[in-house]
């Protein structure tokens, strides 16, 4: 499936530029029109497109062939043709509106009621540079309005009233949803965001907390508790559970940061199969730290999602996003959150093609497997003479837990201190906010003046 531009993306805001003349029947348009019709024919609910929507900021739309035999529908032996339009111009909109309801495949999941003329007359060239005029009505001068507001930075939720989203109940979309993280709740409210809310959620069961008088419940189960949505918290993946799951009659599962392996047994179970959102460029970092481990290792990073099998991490790949970060390295949690939305939105973007039995399934390259251990409390601890680089990787993959830290020995007593900020200066590594032992947050200057106080 082609990538479809969704709303955020600033392209979708420019005022598309024309096309000279001369440059229409180029190899370099000529590609972006194939690419356009790639990408409609792709979306089962797609009628037109915008080149914005696939990234191009140019004069061009498509119609369908799905429209014209929407609008014979009377005759189903009528087939339709795609109609390409460059440089189109609306010359004349009736007087007489109506109010239609209207979506679009760059704001999935959402649609609202929308005023539209009824006829619309509109100019443009075709594929072969030809001019040419067209009279539309009903649909088609819908299309055509909607399709002009694209090229002019304009979507319809802009104009739209009455808006609301689509959320799927019927049995043959039921989703199971698996983790237990923060990671996990950014992908969930990323799915909610798109329409999509989860028939059922699995996570860990509640932990003992302090001294074991208190059970501490996962972030999952209380965004699931929040949702009024059923929320399983199974301490053992057993037989009972499987009984149990199986039940849930669920066409799809995906995980996200659950913390356990899953036998083959229950990933069979939902019949469209079980899909995970990684937060690496699988091959890449397969194993249970890949956000640390691009943060110490590597330039950039990016997410994937693939079909789950037994294997950990090794199941074929459904998209990847390579996600490019103004700085680097960057900040943990706001990677951590950037991955988890850019995964959730590919997960939607492949769903309908997940259920309707068309995602294409591409194989890992194994010979370029890398893999990450998990992170013991003990990598934080960083020698403040090594290399300032490799420590400022250090602070920001270990931010939030275990901490980067080091020991200072003053008045005969070792003190354990946490960096909480640094920065590269003149190719030295420079503390900005450190946690001493049992003390505030302070500036490390402060620290080494020997003022800080208890908390």
């Amino acid at each position: 499936m082609q990538n479809i531009v969704q709303d955020g993306d600033p392209v979708l805001r420019k005022n598309a530029i024309a096309i000279p003349i001369k440059n229409i029947t180029s190899s370099k348009i000529r590609k972006i029109i194939r690419h356009m019709k790639s990408a409609l024919e792709s979306a089962d609910d797609g009628v037109a497109i915008a080149a914005p929507q696939i990234g191009e900021s140019l004069r061009i739309f498509v119609v369908s062939h799905r429209a014209e035999e929407i609008m014979h529908e009377d005759s189903p032996e009528h087939k339709g043709t795609d109609t390409v339009y460059i440089n189109p111009i609306i010359k004349e909109l009736s007087e007489e509106m109506t109010d239609l309801e209207e979506g679009c495949l760059s704001v999935k999941s959402i649609f609202g009621t929308t005023r539209r003329a009824t006829r619309a007359v509109i100019e443009a060239y075709d594929e072969k540079g030809k001019r040419f005029r067209q009279e539309g009505f009903g649909l088609m001068a819908q299309i055509f309005q909607h399709e002009t507001d694209h090229l002019n930075g304009t979507l319809f939720v802009d104009k739209a009233k009455d808006l609301y989203m689509y959320k799927p109940n019927n049995d043959s979309s039921r989703l199971a949803f698996w983790g237990s993280d923060v990671f996990s709740v950014y992908v969930l409210e990323t799915l909610k965001t798109r329409g999509l809310v989860p028939h059922v959620i699995i996570t860990n069961a509640p932990q003992k907390h302090g001294r074991g008088l208190l059970l501490k419940e996962t972030p999952v189960s209380k965004w699931a508790e929040r949702e009024k949505i059923l929320c399983i918290t199974p301490d053992k993946l057993d037989e009972a559970f499987i009984e149990s799951y199986k039940k849930e009659q669920v066409a799809c599962a995906l995980v996200a940061s659950y913390g356990k392996i899953l036998s083959q047994t229950i990933l069979d179970i939902p019949k469209e199969g079980t899909y995970n959102i990684h937060p690496s460029l699988l091959p890449r970092w397969r194993g249970a730290s890949p956000i640390e481990s691009a943060l110490l290792h590597d330039d950039k990073t990016g997410v994937s999602l693939m079909r789950m099998d037994f294997k950990m991490d090794h199941g074929p790949l459904v998209t990847q996003a390579n996600i490019d970060f103004p700085t680097w390295p960057y900040n943990k949690d706001t990677l951590l959150k950037t991955l988890a939305e850019r995964g959730g939105e590919q997960f939607m973007d492949s769903y309908e093609a997940i259920l309707q039995k068309k995602v294409e399934l591409k194989p890992q390259d194994d010979s370029l497997a890398t893999y990450c251990a998990k992170i013991e409390k003990e990598d934080g601890l960083i020698n403040l003479s090594d290399d300032p680089q490799i420590n400022l990787r250090k602070i920001f993959a270990y931010s939030g837990w275990p901490s980067a830290f080091f020991f200072m020995e003053r008045n005969g007593k070792k003190t354990r201190v946490i960096i909480e900020s640094a920065h590269i200066k003149d190719n030295a590594l420079m503390l900005d906010m450190v946690k001493p032992e049992g003390k505030r947050v302070m500036s490390y200057d402060e620290f080494m003046r020997g003022s800080g106080k208890k908390q």
